[in-house]
């Protein structure tokens, strides 16, 4: 199990004894059950989720057909997906996972010609052309390619040239990352200075003078979920920019808004079913440990856990210390006692407290935690490690199918919460009833926003050498200050007047209401 790359696939089978025999009556060719059992040993699946069991996963030849089209015009698989649900009228509705489509894509990729073949070839060519280039392959005792390696002339300069800036940037990177205390991580980063000759570099001085933003060294103790500095809004910004761009309108925006949207509750219905079919197959040495976690863990949370679970097994408890108020235990490795690790026990509040401040930084137990706690006879996390999140769709499952054996069980408890839902919503609108009525006035009147110039560097480089912010000039007066959309010289020459209005006085010529055509719509936006 060790050696495995895939995660092998959720344990399904419980043993439930439910199930219904089918049988033919030869004489009335009349079908008839026999057999009916509807006691489950389990909670059942959700009605949202019972559309993504594999039995129930199919792509039909038509489908294959449309995807096969798409694809041969350079539509990329998750907007095939998406295409699939926008004709569907919903994900929900597809009948198949975007899994299946890269699946079926592979299955006619292996039924075509030796693709390691053609990229030797390739290669070939290319050494043909550029006389430093080289590449070498070895195969298998059957055949197959194994490895595969090249470079081209210039990269073979390149790092003549740059190579130390490559080994610098590991061991920066080593710096950024580890989690060191903070003597070992000034002792890690002046060798690193120092083997490099960078003593009295201005750049990497200052580099180290903001230690504090970068470090991982100095952010422990510190909660931020995982996420880096930018990492969030650039997670977001990559799936908006599959559904929207600076060209749509207010309206085109809502509407690929509004597919994003059902787009990402889509994927969230799909990790939730994930984790709520099927158990993990254990495969670390602590699996009393590792069975209580998947029962409390999401399903992509449980695996990143299952690596600190993996650590922790090459752990070693050295000793231990009584103190007034808790045990301090020392964690070090099996063969190496280089880096030992305290661990703090509070048995009247069942706590952890650990030096490495992994858990307060990432919000999961670290691997001196576990290694205590597999020492001191403890299978399951305590609720001050276990940080469980509430969710409303986590609060509908608690109350709706925690025991519920039988579908009409599962369904009062449903209507129950709705029924909640509905008069709580029905309050709400209560409340806030006149807003609506304001929105309406005025609707036949109304105008689209004010248009404003899209955001840009605005600078130029001067003779000096600096760069100097550019002055904005109207390009009809020449005059600066304004744009020719508010230029005065524009409303006395009734430019921006509507199609069909009668001649008004200056006031009326500097409407924002000019037709699309006398402006560059690429250089406007939406404020």
């Amino acid at each position: 199990m060790e050696d495995r790359v895939r995660e092998p696939r959720a344990e399904a089978r419980c043993g439930c004894r439910a199930r219904f025999q089918i049988h033919v009556d030869k004489k009335t060719g009349r079908w008839y059950c026999n057999l009916f059992d509807d006691e489950h040993n389990h909670d059942l699946l959700g009605i949202v989720h019972c559309s993504m069991l594999p039995a129930h996963r199919k792509m039909s030849d038509s489908d294959v057909i449309q995807m096969n089209n798409m694809i041969k015009v350079g539509i990329r698989p998750p907007n095939i997906f998406s295409t699939f649900a926008s004709q569907l009228g919903g994900y929900e509705k597809i009948v198949f996972r975007k899994k299946g489509m890269y699946n079926n894509m592979t299955k006619q990729r292996w039924k075509l010609c030796s693709d390691a073949k053609a990229v030797v070839e390739y290669l070939g060519e290319l050494s043909l052309r550029d006389g430093l280039m080289y590449f070498e392959h070895t195969v298998d005792s059957d055949g197959r390619l194994e490895h595969l390696f090249w470079t081209d002339g210039m990269s073979q300069v390149d790092y003549k040239l740059y190579g130390d800036n490559a080994r610098f940037t590991k061991g920066f990177e080593d710096c950024m990352l580890r989690y060191y205390d903070v003597g070992t991580f000034r002792k890690k980063w002046h060798e690193l200075v120092s083997k490099f000759g960078l003593q009295e570099n201005q750049w990497v001085n200052a580099l180290y003078e903001k230690r504090t933003m970068w470090a991982t060294t100095h952010s422990q103790g510190k909660f931020f979920a995982g996420f880096g500095t930018t990492s969030r809004c650039e997670g977001l910004h990559s799936e908006l920019v599959k559904f929207v761009n600076s060209r749509y309108n207010l309206r085109d925006f809502l509407q690929h808004f509004q597919c994003c949207l059902s787009h990402m509750r889509f994927k969230e219905k799909e990790d939730d079913f994930t984790s709520v079919h099927g158990d993990p197959v254990m495969q670390t040495d602590l699996q009393a440990i590792e069975r209580s976690t998947a029962r409390i863990y999401t399903r992509k949370v449980f695996f990143i856990f299952r690596r600190v679970l993996y650590k922790a097994s090459m752990l070693v408890v050295r000793g231990y210390t009584q103190a007034v108020r808790c045990t301090i235990f020392t964690v070090s490795g099996q063969g190496d006692r280089s880096y030992e690790c305290r661990v703090s026990f509070y048995v009247s509040s069942n706590n952890f407290k650990c030096g490495c401040l992994k858990m307060e930084s990432r919000g999961l137990p670290c691997e001196h935690i576990i290694a205590v706690m597999a020492h001191v006879g403890m299978n399951e996390l305590p609720d001050s490690l276990s940080a469980r999140r509430a969710s409303l769709v986590g609060f509908y499952y608690d109350i709706s199918a925690f025991k519920a054996k039988t579908i009409d069980k599962y369904n009062v408890e449903r209507e129950k919460l709705v029924a909640e839902l509905r008069e709580c919503h029905e309050e709400n609108v209560g409340e806030q009833g006149g807003a609506s009525a304001a929105n309406d006035v005025g609707n036949g009147n109304l105008k689209n926003p004010q248009l404003v110039a899209t955001k840009g560097s605005g600078v130029t480089s001067s003779s000096s050498g600096l760069r100097v912010r550019r002055k904005q000039i109207c390009s009809i007066c020449k005059l600066p200050g304004h744009n020719k959309l508010t230029c005065p010289r524009r409303a006395d020459q009734g430019v921006g007047r509507q199609h069909g209005t009668s001649d008004a006085g200056p006031s009326e010529g500097v409407s924002r209401n000019y037709p699309y055509e006398e402006f560059d719509a690429g250089s406007w936006a939406f404020d």
